[in-house]
């Protein structure tokens, strides 16, 4: 048998492979998010999530399982990928319109779980920021050389509050915020998310189920967002502490239709 050997997994002739597409979305209620200004934010009450600015991801280390084997998969090569990292999620701008960085990659022709890590890598966090290709040279996904990039930036609003969760490593050390640590930092803060399917399709939408995510910040008898929830990955912050959490659990699989 000839094996055709790629950066990400093995072919064979009796293992077809396919290209795979997942876009994101945020919903709240049964309701899908979009940015502010848009006929969907109008008509909300005043503590229901409306509308979101920012929900963008660093991912890396994504496989899929196989045949009960979990196989590394070939990321596109696209402006918001590269061989090992990609940039995932939607992003807003002041007119109402949004930008979508979906998950692209090339895998098994069949596979039932979906793993990915939400984060970057030690030994690729703290390079100088102003020699990265992207994705890793968005300063919008960065914080300072010391703790890195951010891994999530997820910024929510509705008419009286709002939600900012920014993830990344913490208790970085180095002699300067501009200067890299030079051991791992005390928290990485590294999420990994797992779906499963019967059948991946081409096309996918995976969902931040933001109910799940908010379940244990925002007050349980209203399920609303009644107070400012400001996280920037704090290891003391006690919203940083839950919604840490509860992220593994909040993403779900949806066909797209």
């Amino acid at each position: 048998m000839i094996l055709l050997i790629t950066s990400g997994f093995v072919l064979s002739g009796c293992e077809p492979s396919s290209s795979y597409q997942f876009n994101w979305q945020i919903k709240y209620d049964q309701n899908i998010l979009s940015c502010a200004g848009s006929e969907t934010t109008n008509n909300q009450d005043n503590y229901s999530p409306s509308h979101f600015s920012w929900f963008l991801m660093l991912l890396h280390d994504v496989k899929v399982k196989s045949d009960g084997k979990w196989i590394p998969v070939t990321l596109k090569v696209a402006p918001n990928h590269s061989q090992s990292i990609a940039l995932a999620g939607n992003a807003c701008h002041s007119d109402g319109t949004m930008s979508r960085y979906p998950l692209e990659f090339t895998g098994p022709d069949k596979f039932t779980e979906l793993k990915f890590t939400i984060g970057v890598p030690f030994h690729l966090n703290h390079l100088n920021p102003l020699e990265q290709k992207a994705p890793l040279n968005r300063p919008d996904m960065f914080w300072v050389w010391r703790n890195g990039h951010k891994f999530l930036r997820l910024e929510l609003e509705n008419k009286t509050s709002s939600l900012t969760y920014h993830l990344g490593s913490t208790g970085c050390s180095s002699i300067s915020s501009i200067r890299p640590p030079s051991k791992a930092c005390e928290a990485p803060n590294l999420i990994t998310i797992n779906l499963s399917s019967e059948r991946f399709q081409e096309q996918n939408v995976i969902e931040l189920d933001l109910n799940q995510l908010i379940e244990k910040v925002i007050t349980p008898s209203s399920q609303k967002v009644d107070r400012e929830v400001h996280c920037l990955s704090g290891p003391e912050n006690l919203d940083c502490q839950k919604l840490n959490h509860q992220l593994t659990h909040s993403f779900q699989l949806k066909t797209a239709e």
